[in-house]
């Protein structure tokens, strides 16, 4: 019995360190999370890698590269007009010839200060179907408030003018002479609120104020005209 108890208590010891030694064998093996593409490596093959208070990033992967996210700092003064939803026109760098579209998907309430300058964090979901975007690229945004349909547009250039002391401005049409009303300037034309109509001409006619000199007096008792040195 004593014999059968000593080989008992030796047959569970192997069988634990069976299992330690499986353990360890398996901890050998890294294994990606999720599937998707390795964007970052930060080990190499033959490098030690020790474990001590928190696990060491090995690799950094990207699990779906056709939907990206776009971290975007916005200004305290701005964030108020930002809403979830909101249609994203940016570009990047790499194509400063094209235009991609986006939508705001959530609006952080933390907020960064650098330089006295408060922003906060709002993120943009972004389709990326082609793989165009990269990781890492930097967008300039433009982000939609409000849309107006169905209205006239007239050119910023057309209302961009400054009359002097001398010169009286006025705006008139082909049909009648009347004043232009404009609603909220855009980018690239302001919407035209009052009755004008589609393809009517609008143009500025500049009267100038002429001022005459005044006819200098002569003294007194004197002609001017015949006046001599």
């Amino acid at each position: 019995e004593y014999r059968f108890a000593l080989a008992d208590a030796g047959y569970q010891t192997a069988e634990i360190n069976l299992e330690r030694a499986r353990r360890n064998l398996e901890y050998s093996q890294i294994t990606a999370p999720i599937a998707g593409v390795v964007v970052a490596r930060n080990v190499e093959v033959g490098q030690t890698v020790a474990a001590s208070l928190s696990a060491p990033i090995l690799y950094v992967l990207a699990e779906d590269l056709s939907q990206m996210e776009i971290l975007a700092s916005v200004d305290e003064s701005d964030i108020g007009q930002i809403e979830e939803g909101q249609k994203v026109h940016f570009t990047v760098q790499a194509y400063p010839d094209r235009e991609f579209e986006g939508l705001v998907r959530q609006v952080r309430l933390e907020a960064t200060t650098r330089e006295n300058v408060v922003t906060y964090s709002v993120v943009v979901a972004v389709g990326n179907e082609d793989g165009r975007l990269l990781p890492g690229m930097t967008a300039t945004l433009d982000i939609v408030i409000e849309t107006v349909e169905d209205v006239l547009m007239t050119p910023n250039t057309a209302l961009r003018f400054r009359a002097t002391e001398e010169m009286l401005e006025s705006v008139v049409t082909d049909r009648e002479a009347r004043g232009a009303t404009t609603g909220r300037s855009v980018q690239d034309g302001s919407p035209d609120a009052s009755d004008e109509r589609e393809g009517e001409q609008v143009r500025r006619r500049v009267h100038r104020n002429e001022r005459r000199p005044r006819p200098q007096p002569g003294r007194p008792g004197r002609d001017p005209a015949r006046s001599r040195p």
